[in-house]
C-alpha cells in the first residue's frame, strides 16, 4: 500500500510496447534499470507495462535499437493532476490557505481533559485552570503546565492532594487526585464542653477530657450538657481547673423517617419513530443545519453526541459535528406493586438513617404504611444506638460534627 502510494506521488505511465522483437527489449530494459510492473502480453508482438515517468524518458533510446514502437494509454498520479490544474490559481490559493490555517490552529491549546477523584469539583478546578491561564485558545507558547500545576495546587489545597498538568500537542490533560475535603482541625487544648445531640438514654460513657455530669442509663435531651469544662478540685484544699472537654457517649436513640411515593409510574412504549438532526460548531459559534428548533415536539428520549475535528491524539481543530438522535414513545401508565414498593421505600428510609448517624448502628425498627391521595406513605420508626456528643467552645458555640460518610457535592 505505501509502495503504491509513492508511486502515485510520484507519476506513472501505462505504455503499449509493439515489434518483433519484444523480448530484447524486455532485456535491455532489465539491463539499463528501467523498472516495469503490471506486464501483460497481448500478443506476439504487443505488450501492455506500467513504468515510473521518471524512467519514462529513458525509454526512447531503446525503442531504436530494438525495433519497438513505444505508445502511451494513459497516465496517472500527482504530476499528470498538477500539470491539468495548473491554471487554476484559486485553488492553489485555497490549499496554500488551508495549509497556513492547519498550521495556525495547531499553535492554540482546544481541548483541556479534566480527570478528577470523586469529591473534586470540576466546576471549581476548571475555574482554576481558567485564571491560570489554561483555557481553550490559549496559545500554545504562554502555557507553563509548572506554574498551572502549581496554582492549583495553592488554590485547592482544601481538596486537592496531587495534581499533574501535561500536553500532548494542543490538548492539555489535568489529572488531580484527592477529593476529600479536609476536616477542620480542633484544638486539643481549647476550653471546650459536651451536649447532647438528640434524646436518648446513655448506654456507654468514655470521657477523654472535663468532668461528666451524667452517667450510663441516665436519659439526656437535646442539648443538655454532658460534660463540663470545669474539672472541680479532688481534695478540700485543691483547686479544680477549667480544660478541653472530649467525650465518646453512646445512646439509644429514636429515629422517624418519613417517604412518599405514587402508586402509579410512567413506561415508555417506543413508537419506531426516530430523528436525527445535525450542527456544526465552530468556535463559540453554533451552525443548525436542520430547520427549526432542537427542541421536539412530543414524548422522546435525546442523544447528543459531539464528533471534534482531530488528526491522531494530539492534533484538535476548534471545529465540531454535533449530532442530535431522537427517540419517539408513547408514555403510559403503570400501576406499581404495593408490597414491592414498600419494601423499597423501607430500605431507602433506613439507608437515609444510617446516613445521617455519626458512628451509630440500627439495633431494630418498624414501618407502618397507609395510601393516601393515590400515594404509598411508609413511615419507618428505628431504635439505633449513636454517639450523641457534640463539642461545644466556651462561648456555647456548636462545634463541627464529626464527619459523616455522604459523598462531597461536586
Amino acid at each position: 500500500m505505501v509502495g503504491k502510494t509513492l508511486d502515485l506521488l510520484a507519476g506513472e505511465v501505462r505504455i503499449q510496447v509493439r515489434g518483433a522483437s519484444v523480448e530484447r527489449f524486455l532485456n535491455l530494459c532489465a539491463r539499463s534499470g528501467i523498472r516495469l510492473r503490471r506486464t501483460r502480453r497481448v500478443d506476439f508482438g504487443e505488450l501492455h507495462a506500467t513504468v515510473p515517468v521518471r524512467d519514462f524518458k529513458r525509454l526512447r533510446g531503446l525503442m531504436g535499437r530494438t525495433g519497438c514502437r513505444v505508445h502511451i494509454l494513459s497516465r496517472r498520479g500527482a504530476p499528470f493532476v498538477v500539470h491539468r490544474l495548473r491554471r487554476r490559481y484559486v485553488l492553489f490559493g485555497g490549499l496554500a490557505a488551508l495549509i497556513l490555517l492547519f498550521l495556525a490552529l495547531t499553535q492554540f491549546i482546544w481541548v483541556i481533559e479534566i480527570h478528577a477523584q470523586p469529591g473534586i469539583s470540576t466546576y471549581r478546578l476548571r475555574q482554576v485552570l481558567c485564571d491560570a491561564g489554561a483555557y481553550a485558545g490559549v496559545p500554545i507558547a504562554s502555557v507553563d503546565e509548572t506554574a498551572i500545576r502549581e496554582y492549583v495546587r495553592v488554590q485547592m489545597q482544601d481538596t486537592v492532594d496531587f495534581v499533574t498538568v501535561s500536553r500532548i500537542g494542543n490538548v492539555l490533560t489535568v489529572e488531580a487526585f484527592g477529593g476529600e475535603e479536609r476536616p477542620k482541625v480542633l484544638d486539643d487544648k481549647a476550653v471546650t464542653g459536651v451536649v447532647a445531640s438528640r434524646d436518648g438514654q446513655i448506654v456507654e460513657m468514655q470521657v477523654l477530657g472535663g468532668h461528666p455530669l451524667v452517667e450510663t442509663g441516665d436519659v439526656v435531651t437535646t442539648g443538655q450538657p454532658l460534660v463540663s469544662a470545669v474539672t472541680p478540685p479532688t481534695t478540700e484544699q485543691g483547686l479544680g481547673h477549667i480544660g478541653h472537654g472530649a467525650a465518646k457517649i453512646l445512646a439509644q436513640t429514636k429515629r422517624i423517617e418519613t417517604s412518599v411515593q405514587p402508586l402509579t409510574t410512567t413506561e415508555k412504549q417506543y413508537t419506531g419513530k426516530t430523528k436525527t438532526q445535525f450542527a456544526l460548531v465552530v468556535g463559540d459559534f453554533r451552525i443548525n443545519l436542520y430547520f427549526g428548533s432542537g427542541i421536539s415536539v412530543g414524548e422522546c428520549d435525546k442523544a447528543v453526541s459531539i464528533h471534534r475535528l482531530a488528526f491522531g491524539k494530539g492534533t484538535v481543530f476548534p471545529v465540531a459535528l454535533v449530532r442530535q438522535d431522537y427517540t419517539y414513545y408513547d408514555a403510559a401508565e403503570t400501576q406499581l406493586d404495593t408490597e414491592e414498593l414498600r419494601a423499597q421505600m423501607e430500605q431507602d428510609a433506613l439507608a437515609r438513617i444510617q446516613a445521617n448517624m455519626v458512628d451509630g448502628t440500627i439495633d431494630s425498627w418498624y414501618s407502618e404504611a397507609e395510601e393516601r391521595d393515590g400515594g404509598l406513605v411508609v413511615t419507618v420508626h428505628a431504635t439505633c444506638t449513636e454517639d450523641i456528643a457534640r463539642e461545644i467552645s466556651e462561648d456555647g458555640a456548636v462545634l463541627p460534627e464529626k464527619q459523616t460518610e455522604e459523598p462531597p457535592e461536586d
